[in-house]
């Protein structure tokens, strides 16, 4: 429910006094009740348990402001940099120019993937206030369209039951921490970042969540760091800001999934496309 008055003006009728009070305790009521959902208590208990251990106030943060105030913790510890001046770093571009960020060994073999890798190849990335233009590519590769963006792919099949039987069993596979993990391997870092330091911190999140239970709070903020930092990059405000960073991560990640799914479906005969999404993909294949 919105303010049903401006917060900026004096109070002058009682019908607009009636409405305010109307809206603080609906205010109030809905407030109590979404602290009492069963599923806010380990949201509540996430921010309370970082808060204390990091000296945070992470109390009202949203994910993604969990993910960033984490970040620059460790950072300015790592660096011995006050928090700060972190919050204000960024790499400011107007252009991208996606050949040069592809990764040496993307490499396609069958028409339509080769067609779709001079594409990415061709992109020349206009950055207009902050703000990238997202170009699109569409691919059909056995009868399966898949479309290509900034951020990701997505391709589907023809709607309809698919299960696996005698003869062919469905395969779905994705790749775990994907977009961080490539840019781990890779050691992609915004460039404002020292790359050895944001490199090392970056993959040091992905081993310590894999040692922390998935029951303690830990292992959920460290989950946020790794997802978010790689989406943080493209925002205009966040001190990870490098768009050259961003598209470096999802467009060779799309560029990776593809290599193998050309190399699923061309060297398994009979295999069939079902599904690609950014981190994985389905296929049907025979059972022998």
């Amino acid at each position: 429910e919105e303010m049903p008055h401006p917060h900026y003006k004096p109070v002058v009728s009682t019908n607009d006094m009636v409405s305010i009070v109307k809206y603080c305790i609906n205010d109030v009521s809905s407030t109590k009740a979404i602290f009492q959902l069963p599923e806010m208590k380990e949201q509540i208990k996430l921010r309370a348990s970082l808060s204390k251990e990091y000296g945070l106030n992470l109390y009202s943060a949203s994910e993604p402001r969990i993910s960033k105030e984490m970040f620059i913790h460790f950072l300015s510890q790592k660096l011995s940099i006050d928090r700060k001046d972190i919050k204000d770093l960024r790499t400011k571009r107007d252009r991208v120019n996606i050949k040069k960020l592809i990764l040496p060994y993307v490499k396609f073999e069958t028409p339509e993937f080769c067609n779709m890798h001079a594409w990415f190849k061709s992109l020349n990335i206009e950055v207009t206030e902050g703000k990238m233009q997202g170009p699109k590519h569409t691919m059909t590769h056995k009868g399966v369209k898949t479309d290509y963006g900034l951020g990701g792919l997505h391709g589907c099949t023809a709607p309809g039951i698919y299960e696996s039987t005698d003869t062919h069993v469905i395969m779905s596979v994705d790749v775990a921490s994907f977009y961080p993990n490539l840019a781990i391997r890779n050691k992609l870092a915004p460039a404002h970042i020292p790359k050895e330091a944001f490199c090392e911190l970056y993959e040091s999140f992905f081993e310590q969540r894999k040692k922390i239970p998935k029951s303690d709070p830990k292992n959920t903020a460290f989950k946020l760091i790794l997802n978010s930092t790689v989406g943080l990059s493209q925002e205009k405000n966040s001190f990870l800001r490098d768009v050259q960073f961003f598209l470096q991560v999802t467009m060779n990640g799309q560029l990776s999934l593809c290599m193998l799914y050309e190399m699923v479906i061309e060297e398994i005969p009979g295999a069939k496309p079902l599904m690609q999404n950014t981190d994985g993909i389905t296929t049907m294949i025979p059972a022998n």
